[in-house]
């Protein structure tokens, strides 16, 4: 049950165009109108931006579907996560590409990775570390190294954890899948931003 003051509500709506079918989210915030105009604002950004990422230029005809999920919807924190994949035609397979945003449903913020933590903590070498475990713990295979996250590498948290994930193709084969590297939000609260989303959710 979330303890957010306002209620947050999450609603799938449906977008249906030719070679297109897109389901997405509305997110309604009783008693905050502001907070919930940018975070609809924001979304519709960013499936935007999703879908003028094309993976195939040059082909004439290509088909868009995709759908959402809710991570976390507690304690003034909204994280959700889109997923578009499109195919085109005579092409060997489908592409698959993840987006994924975090709230303060307070205010309408939405926290890049670096926003996550405190300034001038090693939050960097804390979760380079960590995925480079999990890479060699989990066997998983790699098309490139792995070198380090950035301030924007792509993340969405859960109750417990936050997990970062790569897209197809940017460290490991097309085959693998969209890797995901689940890290306890327990264990990173020394180095948590005291008013972010971590905080929040490791209370």
């Amino acid at each position: 049950m979330s303890e957010n003051k306002d209620t947050v509500l999450v609603e799938a709506k449906e977008l249906i165009q030719p070679r297109l079918k897109l389901t997405y989210l509305d997110v309604s915030i009783t008693g905050n109108r502001r907070a919930q105009k940018s975070i609809n604002r924001d979304i519709h950004n960013a499936l935007t931006q999703m879908l003028r990422t094309d993976q195939y230029p040059n082909a004439k005809e290509k088909e868009f579907w995709g759908g959402h999920e809710v991570k976390v919807n507690e304690n003034q924190v909204l994280s959700l996560v889109f997923e578009l994949c499109n195919y085109a035609t005579g092409a060997t397979h489908g592409m698959v590409t993840y987006k994924s945003r975090t709230y303060d449903t307070r205010g309408g913020h939405a926290y890049t990775l670096a926003e996550l933590f405190r300034r001038g903590s090693d939050w960097k070498n804390r979760l380079n570390k960590e995925i480079k475990r999990q890479f060699k713990k989990q066997d998983i295979p790699q098309t490139s190294p792995f070198k380090t996250v950035t301030e924007v590498t792509d993340y969405f948290v859960t109750s417990q954890d936050l997990v970062i994930y790569f897209q197809l193709h940017e460290y490991t084969p097309y085959a693998y899948g969209i890797p995901e590297f689940a890290i306890s939000i327990a264990s990173l609260q020394d180095i948590a931003n005291p008013t972010g989303p971590l905080a929040r959710l490791g209370v």
